[in-house]
């Protein structure tokens, strides 16, 4: 029987990734991380959180390959902005296929719904949400 894998921590591999995406981290101001902080504007600001909302493994005897399905907010002062964070998110995910990971190789990224606008419900800041399958291995 094949050994199992551990699995990738997907929110640190984007997170990291993200944060490396020039066009992005200028629009955002380098805001890119799992979490909002506790004094998050209602007006908003440019921020991008991303988290692992759910997955399953792809290939149950090892573990091997994980399809991570993770949510994304788009944080903007304005909808407009909000559009714009996120059209800029999904352009740097889709990108990370054909980037360099520590540790992990991203083989696929799937949009699975969004984006929507859905503005945050505790701060009522604008946002647009999307979800994003992203397929996952420990490099060799």
């Amino acid at each position: 029987m094949p050994e199992a894998r551990k699995l990738v921590d997907v929110e640190a591999l984007l997170v990291a990734y993200l944060a490396t995406d020039g066009p992005l981290g200028a629009l955002v101001d380098d805001a890119i991380g799992t979490e909002l902080p506790r004094a998050f504007p209602s007006t908003g600001a440019p921020r991008v959180q991303a988290f692992r909302a759910s997955g399953t493994t792809v290939d149950p005897a090892t573990g091997h390959l994980d399809r991570a399905l993770v949510q994304v907010n788009a944080y903007g002062s304005s909808k407009a902005e909000a559009w714009d964070v996120f059209a800029e998110t999904y352009r740097a995910l889709l990108a990370a296929r054909a980037a360099e990971h520590e540790g992990a190789v991203v083989t696929d990224v799937e949009r699975v719904s969004g984006p929507t606008w859905s503005p945050d419900p505790q701060t009522d800041a604008p946002r647009y949400v999307g979800s994003f399958a992203v397929t996952v291995h420990p490099a060799p």
